[in-house]
């Protein structure tokens, strides 16, 4: 990794070669080649772009008309972009955040006919709210909550069925011991 940080006037910057830590973890924990802004203190504002060093594969599926299956398949984004708002709230910590994953979506639809082998392709945005909270339940304990919600439940693609991605939302709760090894 290589990064530089710093402020700028009353704006943190964080620019390079960085680990992305995204929702605590749980949308994304990697490097990434970016710059992330923060301003404030009692409630603070961040605002990130970046090119993911390491792509995995996310909601790519591939659906097999002629033997009504599907089959997941890698989808590589090329950029993210996002914003989040913290702040502490008595003895919690809450956030509200907005982040964007190019092209993180995505389906192939093949239609398997001894005539006719074709593919039909599709990739789009994937656009995720989220909200979350951090509280100290004990000493050296902490609770997480998070609630993620994408704008991705279906797709379409010429004219082609819906395909269904399931699930367009979900909820993470964790629990953090300090001395935990």
């Amino acid at each position: 990794r290589a990064y530089v940080e710093g402020k700028i006037g009353g704006v943190n910057v964080l620019a390079g070669r960085y680990n992305a830590y995204l929702v605590n973890g749980n949308l994304y924990d990697e490097h990434a080649d970016g710059i992330e802004l923060s301003y404030g203190k009692d409630v603070k504002l961040t605002a990130f772009y970046m090119k993911p060093t390491d792509q995995y594969p996310y909601c790519g599926i591939r659906y097999d008309v002629a033997n009504e299956e599907f089959y997941y398949d890698a989808v590589l984004y090329d950029k993210a972009y996002g914003a989040k708002l913290e702040s502490k709230i008595g003895v919690v910590d809450a956030n509200v955040g907005y982040t964007v994953f190019k092209d993180g979506v995505g389906y192939q639809v093949w239609e398997n006919t001894e005539a006719n082998d074709r593919e039909l392709g599709q990739q789009d945005d994937n656009k995720i709210w989220n909200v979350g909270i951090q509280t100290d339940i004990a000493k050296d304990v902490t609770l997480t909550a998070d609630y993620l919600k994408s704008d991705v439940k279906k797709m379409h693609d010429n004219g082609a069925e819906s395909i269904n991605f399931g699930d367009d939302d979900g909820f993470v709760v964790g629990i953090d011991y300090k001395g935990a090894k």
